[in-house]
Formats: C-alpha cells, structure tokens, sequence
C-alpha cells in the first residue's frame, strides 16, 4: 500500500522529529533552548529534506538547488516554530515548546514544498 503525499510527508517529518529534539536538547546546555532551535532545526531540515526528495516527491531536480529552496521554505516554517517557542516556553519545558513548535509549523511547511520546492516532481 502507497502512502498520500501528505501521509509520507508527515512519516517522514515524524522521522525528522527526534532528531530535532536530541539536537536541539543538546545544544541547548550549551547555547540556549531559543538558540538551539535553529541548530536542531537546520539538522533535520536536511534529514526531511533527502527523505521527503527520495519518498514523497520523488524528485530528480538538481539536489543543491532544490536543497536550498528546501531550507528556504523550512526557514519559514522555522519562524513559525521560534513564535511559538517563544510564546510557549515560559509555561512548559523546552522539549514540549519544541515538540508544539513543530506541529505548528507542520501544513505551512507541507504547502511550500509542494508548491515551491518539489512543484515539478
């Protein structure tokens, strides 16, 4: 059974998840949890990005290109994620502020790369 392309996209995005978490839970001893965003951010940006290219959209455009069109979009699905942390952290710990960070930034983030990113895959 074939997976939607919004069901891949949220499997992989899953995938992409604890990754962020671990980075962005190390980091943050050393740098701060807001910093920190971006650190576990661009790590699993590109984590999403190579596995989103491969099953959701199976693109064959040039990788450095598209990658940076990717991290492109995902900046503004990052900017999202830094509002709410930044809303949010105050009343809960840093990994939950991650964790509602990401969800928030879940369908902007699924609409850009199909229209802007993978449009021609």
């Amino acid at each position: 059974m074939q997976l939607t392309k919004p069901a891949t996209y949220l499997v992989v995005g899953a995938s992409g998840v604890p990754i962020d978490v671990a980075v962005t839970t190390v980091a943050s001893a050393g740098i701060g949890v807001i910093a920190a965003q971006a650190v576990g951010w661009f790590v699993a940006a590109t984590w999403n990005w190579a596995w989103n290219r491969r099953e959701t959209w199976d693109s064959d455009a040039d990788p450095l290109r598209e990658w940076a069109r990717y991290l492109g979009v995902d900046a503004g699905r990052l900017a999202v994620r830094l509002g709410v942390v930044a809303v949010v952290v105050g009343a809960v710990p840093g990994i939950v502020a991650t964790v509602v960070g990401i969800g928030a930034a879940t369908v902007l983030g699924f609409l850009g790369f199909d229209r802007l990113v993978f449009a021609d895959a």
